[in-house]
Order: structure tokens, then sequence, then C-alpha cells
């Protein structure tokens, strides 16, 4: 599977998908919802897998709203239908997203993402 570098027309389509699923409003829900400042690293770790999996289960279920625009925006970064990709086992995925960081920088792709949020 070929993953392609983000390209700028990729924000608008990604935007209507933050809108769509409410990623702003799911992610102010949960962050600086605990006070970590006085807990020693081990809570603090265990607080943040707690909370990125509540994060992950809210956003799984809100994508049903916007599952066709996601899986557009996915099929257009691997030159892939959506019939196939419907059709991904979980692997797929995770080979999907390890290869969309390689083909983004890390930074430009945090950066990428915190500008369709905005």
């Amino acid at each position: 599977m070929e993953v392609r570098e983000l390209q700028f027309s990729d924000l608008f389509q990604f935007a209507k998908i933050t809108k769509k699923v409410n990623i702003k409003g799911i992610l102010k829900q949960f962050v600086g919802s605990v006070d970590t400042k006085n807990m020693a690293e081990e809570e603090v770790d265990k607080i943040s897998r707690e909370k990125g999996l509540e994060i992950i289960i809210s956003l799984f279920s809100e994508a049903g709203d916007a599952e066709l625009e996601i899986m557009k925006f996915i099929g257009n970064l691997c030159s892939t239908n959506i019939e196939t990709i419907q059709k991904w086992k979980f692997n797929d995925l995770k080979e999907f997203y390890t290869k969309l960081i390689e083909a983004n920088k890390n930074e430009d792709l945090i950066d990428f993402f915190k500008q369709a949020m905005n």
C-alpha cells in the first residue's frame, strides 16, 4: 500500500470530517479534565492511557456520522476505492496509519491536523 503526502486540498476534506464527528468538542471534553501537577509519573501515565482510550471510544462512536467522508479521505490518500477500504482488516488500517506518518513528517502531520481543527 502506498500512502501519499498530505496536500493543501486534504485540509478541507479533513476539516469537514472533524466538524461532522465533533473532534474539537470531544478533545475539549478531555483536555485539562484532570489536574496532574502533584501526581507521580506512573499515575500520570495511567490516567493518560485511560483518557486516551476514552477519547478513541468517543471518536469511534461519532465516526459513523462521517463514514463515507472518512472512507473517501483515506481512499484519496492511498489511491484506493471505498469498496476495498471497507474490506480492510485492522492490520491494513494500522499499515495505513504507519505509512501516513512515514509519508508526512511528524511535525507537519501535527500542524496539518491542528489547522484542520481551527
